[in-house]
């Protein structure tokens, strides 16, 4: 690459690095919430057992397979997931921006 595409490219991972920066906050909410309802409703469901006098052994599995609950947890486990892929590309952009500053360094130096 010449110089000048290196740094349209840095700009440009730059740029997208920004912008992950600010998904990261509201894919980090949105887990969070999620997160939150989802215990909140096992919470509710593991006492309703409870009081309907179902064994301690069992009200674990009972509210887990609470349709509500499971789709609760559903929607946690997809935000875990965009959250976890939003890590996977910032660090990759970073990889990037480093060969790309490298590249930059080297051609600087005459190399």
């Amino acid at each position: 690459m010449t110089g000048i595409q290196n740094l349209n490219e840095r700009a440009e991972i730059v740029r997208q690095l920004n912008q992950a920066k600010l998904q990261h906050k509201e894919r980090g909410v949105a887990l969070a919430e999620a997160e939150r309802a989802y215990r909140i409703a096992k919470a509710k469901k593991l006492l309703e057992l409870r009081l309907d006098g179902q064994p301690v052994t069992i009200v674990t599995d009972l509210a887990r397979g609470d349709e509500t609950v499971a789709d609760l947890a559903f929607v946690r486990d997809c935000a875990k997931v965009e959250y976890t892929s939003l890590l996977e590309a910032i660090n990759i952009l970073k990889k990037e921006l480093a060969v790309i500053e490298s590249e930059i360094e080297n051609e600087r130096r005459g190399m």
